[in-house]
């Protein structure tokens, strides 16, 4: 009986060992789970907050950092603008210095194309009227600036020497001009004067000199021009115009 009293309390004392040993390794696993637990949400926690920190609230070096590139851009944006407007600005007057050049190159053309067709419609009277300008010449005709010019080889009164001068399809000299003048009195020679009309400025008023009842003008190389009477028989000068305009 004894025996088994002391059997009994063997086996209870083995089983009370074993089942502390098995709840301190439960109790170890509890306490490692709950660690690993709260390191990991430390872990998350503090992603979390960089995370934010990131995003909500940037750092002082990065906010000036963005300022810095900011005003940077602002600055080579006005820079490139300037450019641009001064660069726009040279094309405008670039362009307006073109269409002055054009319309002068313009105008120069239809100046040139003007004096072609003139030049053409000359040549084509010089080419009809040669013949008729050679034989004309022939005659003791004088040609100058566009114009033939005789000389009479006696005296007539001025209503004769005009009558004379239409004879031939022409008329009294009209001088009009300081280089006709001069041409006048070098194809008179000896002559001491000649009937003549001459155009005379009165104010810068062209007028011509005409002919009354009594006296006219008569041309002289001295004098100019003298008045007598309209009877009076003088040499006379005829004029016609060959080439209209060619002395242009």
């Amino acid at each position: 009986m004894a025996l088994n009293i002391e059997q009994d309390l063997c086996e209870c004392e083995c089983l009370q060992k074993v089942d502390k040993t098995h709840t301190k390794d439960t109790q170890y696993k509890v306490f490692r789970l709950t660690a690993v637990c709260l390191g990991v949400m430390c872990i998350l926690q503090a992603t979390l907050n960089i995370t934010l920190r990131l995003h909500s609230s940037p750092e002082p070096e990065t906010e000036l950092l963005n300022n810095s590139y900011y005003n940077l851009t602002i600055e080579e944006l006005r820079t490139i603008y300037d450019k641009l407007f001064k660069e726009n600005h040279q094309l405008h007057l670039y362009i307006n210095h073109l269409k002055t050049r054009y319309t002068k190159v313009f105008e120069k053309r239809n100046e040139l194309e003007t004096n072609y067709t003139r030049l053409v419609k000359k040549r084509d009277q010089f080419e009809r009227t040669f013949p008729e300008l050679v034989d004309i010449i022939g005659l003791g005709w004088k040609y100058f600036n566009s114009k033939l010019y005789y000389i009479s080889n006696e005296k007539k009164s001025w209503y004769q020497s005009s009558q004379d001068c239409k004879k031939n399809g022409a008329k009294l000299v009209t001088i009009s001009s300081q280089e006709e003048e001069d041409f006048i009195i070098k194809l008179m020679g000896n002559k001491s004067q000649a009937w003549a009309w001459k155009e005379v400025l009165a104010h810068k008023t062209g007028s011509v000199v005409q002919p009354n009842n009594e006296t006219n003008q008569a041309f002289t190389g001295k004098t100019r021009l003298n008045s007598i009477p309209c009877d009076e028989k003088e040499w006379w000068v005829c004029e016609k115009t060959v080439f209209e305009g060619l002395g242009e």
